[in-house]
Order: structure tokens, then sequence, then C-alpha cells
């Protein structure tokens, strides 16, 4: 099986979408990856999503997410 590679038809070139992802999965103080923690909540439905720069000991976003 063939797995292909996403790309936004919206935006030329895909730079938007890169973009976002670099901005989402790095520190924006140090640059560094960040750590994410998922964890689920079934009584309610949520899903919380937690993200952390391991360099700079700093929570960047604690978000909850429900499901559909």
């Amino acid at each position: 099986m063939k797995i292909e590679k996403w790309f936004n038809e919206l935006s030329e070139n895909n730079l938007d979408h890169i973009v976002f992802v670099e901005k989402q999965h790095h520190c924006a103080l140090c640059g560094s990856e960040l750590k994410i923690h998922v964890k689920s909540y079934l009584e309610n439905y949520t899903v919380q999503e937690e993200a952390e720069c391991e360099k700079c000991q700093l929570k960047t976003r604690v978000k909850d997410h429900r499901m559909h």
C-alpha cells in the first residue's frame, strides 16, 4: 500500500499548512520540538491535549477537545 503525503489544495505550494504544523509542534521561544500528551476523559467525551517544551520547562498549550 502506497502512503501519500497530505497536500492542502487551497494553499499554493502547501506553505500555509507547513507553517501551521511548525508552529504547533515547536516552541515559540527556543524552537525545540514540543512534547505532546493526550488524556482521554470518556465520562464527558473530551480529550485534553497538553504541549510542553522540555528545554524551557514551559507548558505552551493545554486544550480540551470535544469528541463527536
